[in-house]
């Protein structure tokens, strides 16, 4: 997801910043060297999880959600499911880690860039908008007079 990430965002000095600090772990950096796979996100995939608290390993599923006040973010729900036992189907019955044999191509970033770049005109038109009401509510006034009579109120 960080290499989907650097593709659809190349001039993100703080996402550069980050990629850095996991490349200083040596494990970390194998994996970013060595795997080529891009994703957006793993929305819908069925994970296992480990959960200290629990004292066991479990099944979740993640569900992805795009605040639209908020365009850059995720917010992501892990959801606790049943497990089937079986070792081939996850518990949601699909092939179990079907998500690592999925991949983004380059016109999975190009819609992404698309999508973000709409996202930030949205984002530009709400602040317009709010800017526009604003200054809507301010009092027009005339003349000077006018200006002094209401600053005394």
């Amino acid at each position: 997801m960080l290499k989907f990430a650097q593709a659809v965002r190349p001039d993100d000095a703080e996402l550069e910043r980050l990629i850095e600090d996991i490349e200083k772990d040596v494990d970390a950096r194998h994996v970013w060297e060595t795997e080529h796979d891009m994703g957006e996100t793993r929305d819908g995939h069925v994970f296992r999880m480990n959960v200290p608290a629990l004292r066991e390993i479990i099944e979740v599923v993640s569900h992805v959600l795009y605040p639209a006040s908020m365009p850059d973010c995720r917010f992501v729900v892990i959801t606790w499911v049943e497990g089937t036992g079986d070792d081939e189907r996850d518990a949601l019955g699909g092939t179990r880690d079907a998500w690592a044999a999925t991949t983004a191509n380059q016109d999975d970033v190009a819609t992404a860039q698309r999508h973000a770049q709409n996202r930030a005109a949205e984002d530009a038109v709400t602040r317009w908008r709010k800017y526009q009401a604003a200054i809507a509510s301010q009092p027009a006034l005339a003349t000077s007079e006018e200006a002094g009579r209401e600053a005394q109120r």
